[in-house]
Formats: structure tokens, C-alpha cells, sequence
């Protein structure tokens, strides 16, 4: 027969066993991984966020440089009997002006050689010398021609082969621009030096040559050979080169253009 105590004893089993499964539960009523297998729950920890990484700039590409005018970079002018020359400093020869061209081009050559345009001023003519107009830069001038086409025409003269302009130096240079022929004479420079040149002697209509070629041009349907040279101008005491000029013709062209 139980007893009191026994059936209390019982209830306290019942209890203990109910307690323990309730313990053994999560608060859903149902087993989490860990549990089921018999281990222990760890407690999950925050995940830590990835820094985003810097941007990094885009590089930017440099421009080119703006391309260099080859007549800024002219240091002497020569001159020469069909043209004038304008050389670098090497000696290379960056645009040659041909005297049958037209002035105008080498009116603009020049000016982007100085980097200034020049003095002009008009002059009449006389019974040696076409109307002309004059562009001075320092210590050079360039000489545009006007000549009279009605007349030409009318007196024959179409065979006839005249510069379109002439260049003279009266100084050894223009800022710091050289002013000078092949051999290297300038304006101021003794005459002997230039004395025992092979073509020095040979007279033109204001000058003595410095060098001399002859060659071939076409004006107006016409050809013709003619000799032109570099004129130098003995000073007044005969001591020196007063001044250049060119081109100097010589031989037959009907008078000094």
C-alpha cells in the first residue's frame, strides 16, 4: 500500500523529469543544431564590414605641346643672289624668298622672324627706279617694286626679268638677328675682306659683287638667263662696306630696276 510519502516522493520524480525536458528546449520547442548533437551553443559574434577602398583618380593625359613656327627659331638671314635665306641656328636654311615671288609672303616671313611688323612708307619713283614701298625692320628693308605694266607692255619690255623686290642691310644686325652673306661679310666690315673674293670686281648698278650666278626664269611666257649677284657699297672713305644689297643685276637688262 502507498503511502503519503511515496506518492510525494513519485510527484517530485514527475517534476524533476518535467524540468529537465523543458531545460533541454529552446523557447520555440525545438531543437537547435548544436543541441541535437549534443554540444554546447556558442553565441554568434557581430560580422566586422569590409572598408570600402579609396578611389583612385583617373590620371589625366597631357596635352601636346603647342607646335613651334620654324621662322621663330630663325637666327641669321643670308643673302643671296636669287633669294633670301632664313637659317636656324645649325646653319639649315628654314625658308628661302625668292625675289620673283611675291613681297607680301616674304613680307609675313619677315615679321614672324621679328615678331613685330615692319616700318612701311611709300616712295615715288624716278627715271632708275619703279614707285616703290619700303618695309624696315631695324637695320633691314625690304623693297617692293611697283612697276608700270601698261608701259611695259606698251614699250616691249615683257622679255624683261626685274625682282619683285630687293632686300638691303645697312648694319650687321637687327636685334639679335644676324645679318650677313655666304662668306660671312656684314656691313661695317674693312672692304679687304671681301677684296680677294673671286667675284668682288664685277660692277652693278650700286654695287660691287659679292657672289655672282646666273640662271634661268620665266616672266610672261618668257625665258630668260640672267646674272645676279650681292651687291656690297663701299663707304665714302673707302675704307669699308657701307652697306648690301640684293639682288644686283648685271648685264644687259635694260637699266636698274
Amino acid at each position: 500500500m502507498r503511502t503519503r510519502g511515496s506518492l510525494h516522493a513519485g510527484v517530485l520524480v514527475v517534476l524533476a523529469l518535467a524540468l529537465a525536458g523543458c531545460a533541454g528546449l529552446p523557447s520555440g520547442g525545438q531543437p537547435t543544431t548544436s543541441a541535437a548533437a549534443g554540444q554546447t551553443p556558442v553565441a554568434s559574434s557581430t560580422p566586422t564590414s569590409t572598408p570600402t577602398p579609396a578611389a583612385i583618380p583617373t590620371p589625366t593625359a597631357t596635352p601636346d605641346p603647342a607646335p613651334v613656327d620654324p621662322l621663330t627659331t630663325v637666327t641669321a638671314i643670308v643673302m643671296r643672289p636669287e633669294a633670301l635665306e632664313l637659317r636656324s641656328p645649325d646653319g639649315i636654311v628654314v625658308a628661302s624668298l625668292d625675289y620673283m615671288a611675291s613681297p607680301a609672303d616674304a613680307v609675313a616671313a619677315l615679321t614672324a622672324v621679328f615678331g613685330a611688323p615692319p616700318v612701311v612708307e611709300d616712295h615715288d619713283g624716278n627715271s632708275h627706279f619703279p614707285p616703290f614701298t619700303t618695309h624696315v625692320w631695324g637695320a633691314l628693308e625690304v623693297q617692293e617694286r611697283h612697276y608700270d605694266e601698261v608701259a611695259r607692255e606698251a614699250k616691249n619690255f615683257n622679255d624683261i626679268v626685274w625682282p619683285r623686290f630687293a632686300v638691303y642691310f645697312d648694319s650687321p644686325a637687327t636685334g639679335d638677328i644676324d645679318l650677313t652673306t655666304v662668306q660671312g661679310s656684314h656691313v661695317g666690315d674693312d672692304w679687304s675682306t671681301i677684296s680677294d673674293q673671286a667675284d668682288v670686281g664685277i660692277e652693278g648698278c650700286d654695287a660691287v659683287s659679292v657672289e655672282v650666278v646666273r640662271y634661268d626664269v620665266v616672266h610672261e611666257g618668257y625665258e630668260r638667263t640672267i646674272t645676279a649677284g650681292v651687291g656690297a657699297r663701299l663707304s665714302e672713305d673707302g675704307a669699308g662696306i657701307l652697306w648690301l644689297v640684293s639682288p644686283e643685276l648685271f648685264g644687259g637688262d635694260r637699266g636698274c630696276p
